[in-house]
């Protein structure tokens, strides 16, 4: 009975007391309300995120709601998927439109009145003739855009004072943390205290906090990047900006983690619109200690931030689509202006034939349907067999894969970017989704990764 009772009240939805006493129509409930905790202990994770008071918070990972987190991250891995599958023109046009609403959302927080004219200039970089009003869009813009570049950085003062400069508009920060105290209904309460801001001589050591829950913390890629937006909101540490710095630090830890610099157009700012709703779950949490109640709200929540990318990544396929379709350019006879060029010669050179056919040549191929000692063309035939068999590779992964599978050898992001010719973010990302999708085992080898393929059937 216990047992039941506690899960309709957990996975079928997590309710707060006072849900249980509207649903049971009874003024008290203690008993069933003990019944409801003791169920959810055995889910509870206890987490190094602490409360000013010096208690520790914790998530109920319960079946329905760690169904819900590996729903959410299978469904962002899936979008990685199909972003990476896109051309370059296919990319600009997806990171266009993901800008485009970013900014939209950032201009409806703040109330900014701006067309679509002036936010394509912002896209555009072509800030002569923004308004003062529109420049807050432009430092938001660069803000995003500087995103990808902070990776070598670690997660603590100096990714935040990177940031929080860059959304300031300015190169040299002459304060960090708030030093003044914020003013709200809250501060008038004494007994059970709950903060929308710590107190200002407590900023330090709860970000110490925090940084020591990104550094240790094992918990899923998005409970971990869902509990620090919590946590940042709820200190609040700077003067001006701690809530867009809160939805940055989220973007940046799902970047850092799995989703490369596909993370940075998510319009996670949307979630901050809904304010006073958004806060109300803040304040649950953190009443009970128990983030279940923010992470549950999120969870809701963030399934639009995923169609809404998902609407934007199926706009930007069919426009990749048609202008592949349709950007046929004739051949045009042009007569030349240059003058005849002197014949170039080939001296032709001797070189000494080495009899190779007392040397065995023998690879182990990860493939074992594929013969070994693959040349150029064997490897174009497995190309294309793993395009028909796992469509979900793009053609670089596969053609990167298809000359890189001996059993044995280790291969580096930096093999992939030289070989393939692409940013380092896109290899990065690419070799981590052929080990997403069982090709290569990844090991830490000093300060880098290495990809070592797995035996396949």
């Amino acid at each position: 009975m216990a047992n039941n009772i506690g899960a309709r009240f957990t996975n079928d939805m997590y309710a707060t007391k006072q849900d249980v006493i509207r649903q049971m129509k009874v003024p008290i409930v203690d008993n069933i309300w003990d019944q409801v905790l003791e169920y959810r202990s055995n889910f509870q994770v206890v987490l190094s995120l602490k409360h000013v008071n010096n208690s520790n918070y914790s998530v109920c990972l319960a079946p329905s709601i760690n169904e819900r987190v590996n729903q959410i991250d299978r469904k962002l891995i899936k979008i990685l998927l199909n972003y990476t599958k896109l051309g370059r023109n296919g990319k600009h046009n997806f990171e266009s439109r993901a800008l485009n609403r970013i900014l939209r959302t950032v201009a409806q927080k703040y109330k900014i009145n701006v067309d679509s004219a002036t936010i394509d200039r912002i896209i555009s970089e072509d800030i002569s003739l923004l308004s003062p009003e529109a420049m807050l869009l432009n430092k938001y813009f660069r803000t995003i855009k500087n995103l990808a570049k902070n990776y070598d950085c670690s997660l603590k003062d100096e990714f935040l004072g990177l940031t929080y400069s860059s959304l300031l508009g300015t190169d040299d920060l002459t304060e960090f943390y708030r030093t003044t105290e914020i003013e709200n209904s809250l501060n008038k309460v004494v007994i059970n205290k709950l903060y929308l801001g710590v107190p200002s001589n407590t900023i330090e050591s709860s970000m110490d906090s925090l940084f020591n829950f990104l550094e240790t913390s094992t918990n899923s890629l998005f409970v971990k990047a869902t509990c620090a937006l919590y946590y940042f909101y709820y200190v609040v540490p700077f003067e001006a900006f701690s809530e867009e710095m809160s939805v940055l630090l989220f973007k940046e830890i799902l970047a850092r983690n799995d989703l490369g610099e596909l993370a940075i157009y998510l319009n996670a700012e949307s979630l901050l619109l809904e304010k006073e709703q958004f806060e109300s779950f803040i304040l649950e949490s953190q009443k009970t200690l128990d983030l279940t109640y923010f992470l549950n709200y999120i969870l809701k929540k963030f399934e639009h931030c995923i169609e809404d990318l998902n609407e934007i990544l199926s706009s930007s396929k069919v426009d990749e689509i048609a202008e592949e379709t349709y950007s046929t350019e004739p051949v045009v006879n042009q007569v030349s202006n240059e003058e005849p060029k002197e014949e170039i010669k080939v001296v032709e050179r001797y070189v000494e034939k080495i009899d190779d056919s007392n040397v065995n040549y023998n690879k182990n191929i990860a493939i074992s349907e594929v013969p070994d000692g693959l040349n150029e063309e064997e490897a174009n035939k497995l190309e294309t067999h793993l395009l028909e068999l796992h469509p979900e590779l793009s053609r670089a992964q596969a053609y990167f894969y298809a000359r890189h599978c001996t059993i044995g050898m280790k291969y580096t992001i930096a093999q992939f970017k030289r070989e393939l010719g692409c940013a380092y973010e896109t290899a990065r990302t690419s070799m981590d989704t052929l080990v997403y999708l069982g090709f290569y085992r990844k090991e830490p080898l000093k300060n880098k990764y290495i990809y070592t393929p797995v035996k396949k059937g």
